[in-house]
């Protein structure tokens, strides 16, 4: 894995895979999400990776809450247990430049409901 950020998860099969990340200039104000698209896929791990689901800012799943710089991430439906890799890249709408800005490993565990 090589994104300038690992984040690391871990849920159980009978939570909502939803989680949230903050956005802040090095100044503490909000950063303006309002000129970029993000995607993130999950993906089994393993010697022949399959994607497990992608959601987009721009085709749902990723909502961006600007007035507070938060992007809040929501699978369309929770993944069975085993752990997965996943990623989220960040595009400039303008310039269309695009960066990896994490990747990282997924665990979800059996909850027993």
């Amino acid at each position: 894995m090589a994104a300038p950020f690992d984040i690391s998860l871990s849920f159980s099969d009978d939570e909502t895979y939803v989680f949230a990340l903050e956005f802040r200039n090095n100044d503490g104000t909000v950063m303006d999400l309002s000129t970029s698209e993000f995607d993130y896929v999950l993906r089994t791990r393993g010697a022949d990776p399959s994607e497990v689901f992608e959601i987009s800012t721009a085709g749902g799943g990723i909502t961006k809450d600007l007035p507070n710089g938060v992007l809040t991430f929501r699978a369309p439906s929770n993944p069975t247990p085993a752990q997965y890799e996943h990623g989220c890249l960040w595009t400039l709408t303008a310039s269309g430049d695009a960066r990896q800005l994490f990747d990282g490993l997924v665990d979800i565990s059996e909850g027993n409901f």
